[in-house]
């Protein structure tokens, strides 16, 4: 996508979603963000507890309130990365909160 003087001036598509190289990308192609995440949250008040933004994520994994943005961004969260395994497993399609409750258990700090 390019936007030019805050305008969307066009997007366009390619490569595949799928390892077999049948289904072509297209604009409504959902895929996960991964780190390019952290560019946005950068953005955020760093000094923001984890559990302020994500209330039931924390109270579910226990997460304590001295766990701020900035110190996911510094891989110094103390969580658990995620793996190829786990995205295969769920898929593109499961939203951040499912994601989570999928990880029931896995996403204790360490």
């Amino acid at each position: 996508m390019l936007i030019a003087d805050g305008a969307l001036a066009t997007i366009g598509t390619f490569g595949h979603a799928d390892a077999g190289r049948t289904t072509p990308v297209t604009p409504n192609t959902l895929f996960r963000v991964g780190s390019i995440s952290k560019t946005v949250t950068s953005l955020l008040d760093l000094t923001t507890p984890v559990s302020a933004l994500l209330p039931a994520a924390a109270r579910l994994h226990g997460w304590p309130d001295d766990l701020y943005l900035v110190h996911l961004l510094e891989h110094a969260g103390r969580l658990p990365g995620s793996s190829f395994y786990e995205y295969a497993r769920t898929g593109p399609n499961v939203s951040p909160a499912d994601y989570l409750a999928g990880m029931w258990g896995r996403l204790r700090l360490r």
